[in-house]
């Protein structure tokens, strides 16, 4: 933004000057929780505003802010050592070589890996009165053994010989270890010289801002652009964003050498235009003089591969909005963005200045702002919080953390309202959002306020997920599968055995609030000719379709494994003629079939398409074999013996490593084991098996137990293996969730975990079982959980699991589906929480002779489960069994 600094700088200066407190609710927000104390940082003299945060990463007690401070003669700063419930107050000195009474403005305080604090600001080389062209960006430097602040140098950037106005500083502190650039600073701005705007420009200093490298400009072109956000990744990646008004969109690029290059700037066109007398900005009734601009920041998550970018923009309905869009690691945009925070409107609210950070440990992702009333009440505004559950696409609750309102304009205002930003810093799990506050403006004028936020106010309200009726059709359904598109999760496919309606696969393209059936293998009527389902999505989002089919339809002379594909949602299915195995021979029997794509951007092998099913060719032995495709399910490998062919198994389940590991779990029924295998050369062969777990106590049930709630059909371990292929702390962990027999005779579901070679980390193969879920307190009554199903989360690293459970029942008869997660690596779980509202039955007289079936099934993407199951709350109708699904949120 091209000013003369006699009102570029002043107009920073002045501030915000808000009028007399008003309590009234505000439409869009809830109330601040009465526990969360609000704390005067600043306690000066005359107005302040525009101010930053930081948090010390050995440390996160102490913390660093910094504002203009219009009524002193240099920058204010503020240090807190208690985590923000009391701050120090000062003066930064005069740099040296200044004037008398230079213009200061713009702080960015930031502290390195070794606990230096430094603030950054922009000087005038002269006096404020004077005006002029000669602003240039000043570093003050803090050490853990100095008594006071000092300079490094004159100034971080040399000036122009023409004179130049430097605006707009941001400073960044690599602080990663492991980085090779550890403790690097990187400072970013914008430069124009007389009329003529440089574009957008970094340099960095290795000695704790005493030098400075040549300035770079990361734009592509010369752009009338400002606000500037840094961001730097784990390993070392900067993330930079800015604001393009000439073009009316946001920008992006990023550097993986420290700073020295930047590729192509990526694009984020936005609807906010010049309005009014506001220069690149727009007027809200809030803020008319002064008026608002988008604000972006830039928030890179690299433990989940994730880049955010909040910003605030126009919205339809004439408001102003706080949005934010996400993208991956190479700036490729994420499907379902841009988000919108903030609940419905029924009339205009504004929400501006927004500023965000994010808590590392858990990947949820703070944003704060202003955000005000409706009607007349939109020129007041309180400084409000939202929280995100890990994905960034779904939000808490916005909540008022200001405890009294603001209204800029009352009589005694400032003619520049509430400046052009405030700040927030996650430490240790709080929240630091900080802001200029008025709420005692004819006492003190603008103070600074700050308060501390631990998350557990920032909840949706939402006591149980909606549950949705996926299949909707005549007969029963059971042994449902899903799966959730990596590439976009708001796609999600799923499948049913279907007994009087042919089998379908259905669609959801809004994650999983609605769907939409299309019945795919060629079928009768009543759905007896194919089978035992499974879906998998690959990394471009490939859809895949496996079932078993009787050949002749319903004469069973034999059964072959299908794969059905699609390359998008949008397409028809291609269903092919022969069998994954070839030509089906009579005397054929494969049966319980499981697929699984490999989706790991790390894997040799990426989107490798493999089965595992029980196969038996003229005999009653089925043994365990895999196949795999490397061309979207056209052609596939010849099937691969895995463990002993001459022992009846079945229940095979397939996943894949983060290095295109391929592990495959089953249960050799006469041996009354589980077991485990492993592939490292992408399923072409397999090591010796591994024991998961002895199966307890043989039954009148072939390989399985009777249980009330499915005396007849009978419930069998079932071993789920699944891999974290993310990038939490438990990468590479593999897990198997199964059934057995606890010692009082009932079912429960348990727990085995192994590191990526099979050595065992957790459960029986480690020496003591682990049970999956917890309750508030023990039964006093027998229950049954059974049918488990597990999934990992790869954003955030948690692993899910999901049942049928009779608790809540002392007859064991019906049963409520149930879920429950660890985020530990499955050392701890939580409570088991009910998803299905209402129970199910399967020993009423109308149900299916099969019941519940053999499995159910789970998908986890973005913080959200999927699980899937069957349900018999519509039995007396002609649905009869249902399956049903909820997105089932992570926090």
């Amino acid at each position: 933004m091209r000013m003369a600094i006699a009102v570029a700088l002043v107009a920073v200066l002045a501030g915000t000057s808000i009028g007399d407190a008003h309590t009234e609710a505000q439409s869009a927000t809830s109330a601040l929780p009465a526990r969360l104390r609000n704390v005067d940082v600043s306690q000066a003299p005359g107005p302040q505003a525009e101010v930053r945060i930081a948090a010390d990463p050995r440390s996160p007690s102490r913390l660093l802010a910094a504002s203009n401070s219009d009524s002193d003669p240099g920058m204010r700063v503020y240090r807190s050592g208690d985590s923000g419930r009391s701050w120090s107050s000062e003066v930064l000195p005069k740099p040296p070589n200044s004037v008398a009474s230079p213009c200061h403005a713009d702080p960015a305080p930031a502290i390195d890996g070794d606990g230096n604090q430094y603030v950054v600001y922009i000087q005038s080389g002269v006096a404020c009165e004077e005006g002029g062209e000669h602003v240039t960006i000043r570093v003050a430097v803090r050490t853990p053994t100095d008594q006071g602040w000092r300079y490094a140098a004159d100034s971080a950037i040399p000036e122009d010989p023409s004179g130049s106005f430097d605006d707009n500083p941001w400073l960044a502190v690599d602080t990663d270890p492991g980085s090779p650039h550890y403790s690097r600073l990187y400072l970013a701005w914008f430069r124009s010289v007389g009329e003529r705007r440089l574009g957008f420009e970094l340099s960095y200093s290795d000695d704790q801002g005493a030098h400075w490298s040549q300035p770079r400009i990361i734009s592509d072109s010369v752009v009338d652009a400002g606000y500037p956000s840094l961001s730097v990744a784990e390993g070392g990646t900067v993330y930079a964003a800015w604001h393009d008004f000439a073009r009316g969109s946001l920008f992006m690029d990023k550097s993986t050498d420290g700073g020295q290059t930047f590729g192509t700037d990526v694009r984020w066109p936005i609807r906010e235009r010049d309005l009014g007398d506001c220069p690149n900005g727009r007027p809200i009734p809030a803020q008319r003089l002064r008026c608002i601009r988008s604000d972006p920041t830039v928030i890179a998550d690299s433990r989940r591969g994730r880049v955010y970018l909040t910003y605030s923009d126009s919205a339809r309905n004439g408001s102003e909005d706080v949005f934010v869009a996400a993208f991956d690691s190479r700036l490729r945009r994420l499907r379902g963005f841009p988000h919108r925070v903030g609940a419905r409107e029924r009339r205009p609210t504004d929400q501006f200045w927004p500023t965000a950070a994010l808590d590392r440990s858990s990947g949820r992702l703070w944003l704060c702002f202003y955000s005000t009333g409706a009607g007349q009440a939109r020129t007041r505004a309180s400084f409000s919080c939202a929280l995100s559950r890990r994905s960034g696409r779904f939000w808490s609750r916005v909540v008022r953390v200001a405890s009294v309102p603001s209204d800029e304009t009352r009589a005694g205002a400032g003619e520049f309202a509430y400046g052009d930003y405030e700040g927030l810093v996650v430490a240790a799990g709080e929240a630091h959002p900080i802001w200029t506050d008025g709420r005692d403006l004819r006492r003190s004028s603008e103070e600074i306020y700050t308060t501390a936020l631990d998350g557990s106010a920032f909840t949706t309200g939402r006591t149980r997920a909606r549950q949705v009726d996926v299949s909707r059709a005549r007969g029963a359904q059971n042994e449902p599968a899903i799966a959730v598109d990596p590439s976009n999760p708001r796609v999600l496919i799923a499948s049913s055995n279907s007994f009087g309606s042919p089998m379908s696969v259905y669609t959801s393209r809004d994650g999983g609030a609605s769907w939409r059936p299309a019945p795919v293998p060629a079928d009768k009527p009543n759905g007896v000719c194919v089978g035992d389902p499974g879906v998998a999505i690959d990394s471009h989002g490939g859809q895949y379709f496996s079932f078993l089919r009787d050949v002749p339809c319903g004469e069973s002379e034999a059964t072959g494994l299908f794969v059905a594909t699609r390359p998008n949602p949008d397409a028809g299915w291609r269903v092919p003629s022969d069998t994954v195995a070839g030509p089906l021979r009579p005397g054929t029997s494969d049966d319980k079939p499981a697929i699984a794509v490999d989706t790991s951007s790390t894997s040799p092998h990426r989107d490798r398409v493999y089965v595992a099913w029980a196969r038996a060719v003229e005999s009653e032995i089925h043994a365990i074999v895999v196949s795999h495709s490397d061309d979207g399910g056209q052609t596939w490998s010849p099937p691969l013996p895995v463990g002993e062919t001459t022992v009846d198994s079945g229940y095979p389940s397939i996943a894949t490593g983060p290095g295109g590991e391929v592990y495959v779990a089953w249960h050799p029924f006469e041996q009354d084991r589980l077991m485990l295998a492993l592939s490292l050369d992408g399923g072409d062969h397999f090591g010796s098996a591994r024991l998961i777990d002895v199966k307890r106590n043989r039954s009148t049930c072939p390989a399985s137990w009777p249980i009330p709630a499915q005396a007849r059909r009978c419930v069998r371990p079932n071993p789920i293996v699944t891999v974290d292929t993310g990038r939490s702390a438990y990468r590479g962990r593999v897990y198997v969730t199964y059934e057995n027999q606890a010692h009082d005779g009932t079912q429960d579901v348990y727990l085995a975990a192994f590191d990526r070679a099979l050595k065992p980390v957790l459960g029986a193969p480690a020496g003591r079982r682990v049970v999956v879920g917890s309750r508030v307190r023990r039964l006093r009554y027998r229950a049954d959980q059974f049918w488990p199903a597990a999934a990992v989360d790869s954003l955030t690293g948690t692993l899910w699991a999901c049942f049928y459970d009779t608790a809540g029942d002392r007859t064991r008869l019906r049963t409520w589906f149930s879920c429950t997660r660890s985020g530990d690596g499955g050392r701890h779980w939580t409570r088991i929480a009910r998803v299905a509202s209402a129970p199910s039955d399967e020993t009423a007289r109308w149900a299916s002779p099969l019941q519940y079936g053999d499995y159910v099934g789970l998908a986890a993407s973005d913080g959200i489960a999927h699980p899937i199951w069957t349900d018999t709350r519509r039995g007396r109708s002609a649905l009869r069994e249902e399956i049903y699904t909820a997105s089932v949120p992570g926090e």
